[in-house]
């Protein structure tokens, strides 16, 4: 029976602070307080100390309006061998998952350490048999709020919000990525084994650390400012649960679709992108419907605009096989590509000492310079560095996985009424060009609405001009001023098509 007392620290519980050896004692105490916690409660993590969690439990249908608040530091466990699996055996468990609840928040003057060091060196060494946790899971939940913590170095993903999430409202959250160690284990690997590479000198960097991972509708990510080498925020597709045996017969039909869905002032230092996708045509038909993004300040991104359809997951012959990407919006959009953020180094110590009694440097803090070893050239694969990128993810993991680098088009993907406002680049050097728009000739994109684009650096490797797959693949309109001319690109077309 649940206590009446509506606040209580995990303490309580029986966990203790500032001992690795604790982790799988914390990691039931705090699933416990969850799960004991009164409708509108809080439970308290407190400051001033690190909580090492190993995960014990899945909180399933925690009481409506429950807050965790953390002041302190919740640090995931090292210890690897302790770590149990999610359901279906094939993910370590998330530091913590939360799933068919409602009114779920989580707030805080402290952090999340996802202390993601080892966990990176024993991916990168071939060690671990499944795949490593993400730092904050919530599934098929309502009106869910994550707010004003401080989250660092996640083994993999750090905030993902699966297919059913119903209201989110996400923002003032900091996330911050070491990459910089992940660039130094993999020369540190290339250079002693470089057997361990199944593709050679083809290493993945970075390790999948995504910043924002969102599926769902009516979800608002706001106020953030992220650095993680990787898709800054990917708006992920919503599918059936179910086959169907027909495609729908319009747009309007295709009620499952993540949608409604809501990005704005947002800064990033080293990005793979502010991202819809990616997204795979397959029989439980995903989609995404209805996305904008606004007001983004991208600094020494790896892309900047980043909309990604994908490779099927069907057969040929197994309809019905597709996917929808729709209505998407980005306005206000400014990438700086030769300019780090003055005030990043003094922001990025104060961030990574909340939630402890003293102000530290940590032994890793990332050293910006504009380092010519991050050109994908250096690592043999075709540059992945885009101003504006539409088409096939550009993915290859070093045992294979993915779409490649630059993958053929994919006819089973609609890409329709994406429209590209007010977005300006400046300085810097670019290994490609300022933007590639790749569909594909027998289902082109259509819709496309460029207007006022002005896309400059001091060299375009490759040339000043869109790049596309052919002349007749995107149709769409162009207006006001746009710098590359697109007119190569885009057929006109008044009307959007779906």
């Amino acid at each position: 029976e649940r206590n009446k007392k509506r606040s209580w620290s995990i303490g309580h519980y029986g966990a203790l602070p500032n001992k690795e050896k604790y982790g799988k004692q914390n990691g039931a105490a705090l699933g416990q307080a969850l799960m004991s916690a009164l409708p509108g409660g809080t439970v308290i993590v407190p400051k001033n100390h690190t909580w090492y969690i190993v995960p014990q439990m899945i909180c399933q249908g925690i009481a409506n309006n429950v807050t965790l608040q953390i002041d302190g530091v919740l640090a995931a466990s090292t210890r690897i061998d302790e770590w149990p699996l999610d359901w279906g055996g094939n993910d370590y468990m998330p530091l913590l998952k939360v799933t068919k609840s409602f009114g779920f928040r989580i707030t805080g003057q402290g952090a999340i350490d996802g202390k993601g060091n080892k966990w990176w060196w024993a991916f990168l060494l071939g060690e671990l048999e499944f795949k490593r946790p993400i730092l904050l899971e919530i599934d098929e939940s309502q009106n869910v709020q994550i707010s004003n913590l401080a989250i660092f170095d996640a083994p993999r993903f750090n905030i993902f919000l699966g297919t059913y999430t119903q209201g989110a409202f996400l923002q003032n959250l900091t996330i911050i990525v070491n990459w910089r160690a992940q660039l130094d284990m993999i020369d540190s690997v290339k250079k002693y084994q470089q057997n361990l590479f199944k593709r050679g000198s083809l290493p993945m960097f970075p390790f999948n650390t995504d910043g924002i991972d969102v599926a769902g509708i009516d979800i608002i990510i706001e106020n953030c400012t992220i650095s993680n080498f990787d898709d800054v925020i990917a708006i992920k597709p919503a599918e059936r649960k179910y086959e169907m045996t027909h495609l729908p017969d319009s747009l309007n039909d295709w009620k499952w679709c993540s949608k409604n869905i809501t990005v704005r002032n947002i800064i990033t230092l080293y990005g793979a992108g502010i991202s819809v996708g990616s997204v795979h045509p397959s029989n439980l038909l995903p989609c995404i419907h209805d996305v904008t993004f606004n007001d983004a300040k991208l600094y020494y991104p790896i892309k900047g605009v980043y909309i990604k359809p994908d490779l099927r997951t069907c057969e040929e012959n197994d309809l019905p096989c597709a996917a929808f990407i729709s209505n998407v919006t980005y306005s206000d959009i400014t990438i700086y590509q030769g300019q780090k953020p003055a005030w990043w180094d003094d922001y990025e110590k104060i961030q990574r000492s909340r939630g402890l009694e003293e102000s530290f440097q940590p032994n890793n803090l990332l050293n910006y310079i504009d380092d010519n070893s991050l050109h994908c050239g250096n690592y043999n694969f075709f540059c992945m560095m885009w101003p504006l990128y539409l088409g096939t993810q550009q993915q290859l993991e070093p045992d294979g996985v993915g779409s490649g680098i630059w993958p053929q088009t994919e006819p089973l993907v609609t890409v329709a009424n994406i429209s590209l406002i007010n977005i300006s680049a400046s300085g810097g050097n670019w290994p490609e060009t300022p933007a590639a728009l790749r569909c594909n000739i027998s289902n082109p994109c259509t819709g496309i609405h460029l207007e006022n684009i002005d896309i400059q650096a001091e060299h375009f490797l490759k040339g000043d001009r869109f790049i596309c797959s052919e002349f007749g693949t995107i149709y769409g309109t162009i207006h006001g001023f746009v710098s590359p001319n697109a007119t190569d690109c885009i057929l006109s077309s008044s009307v959007p098509v779906i």
